[in-house]
């Protein structure tokens, strides 16, 4: 369990510090933007600053690692349960409130 569990840090670091355009160990906006496109996540522009205000717990304005981290594992929870709905793929579903209050409580 742990080796698996160091492997997916090490997996995110690695890719955190590939997408880490300034080298400078954190991200701002715009390379999140590029960092999340780069594997397949594609928001409006409007819900980047979002994630950035939401993940980056010390308020620098910038996303470290373990920001980065947190927000990586709370996508793919998110995403997995998405998908669990969206059978036919298309990026939407429709839900009701019960199917949709079970979906953010199996994100927790």
């Amino acid at each position: 369990e742990f080796a698996k569990l160091w492997g997916y840090v090490a997996k995110w670091k690695s890719t955190f510090d590939r997408l880490d355009a300034s080298r400078d160990g954190t991200m701002d906006t715009a390379e999140l933007k590029g960092a999340l496109e780069s594997i397949q996540y594609r928001f409006s522009p409007a819900f980047y600053p979002l994630l950035l205000q939401t993940y980056d717990r010390d308020k620098s304005g910038k996303m470290e690692f373990d920001e980065f981290l947190q927000l990586m594992c709370d996508l793919e929870i998110m995403t997995n349960q998405f998908k669990e709905h969206d059978t036919q793929r298309s990026g939407t579903i429709t839900i009701n409130y019960e199917n949709f209050l079970g979906m953010v409580m199996r994100c927790k």
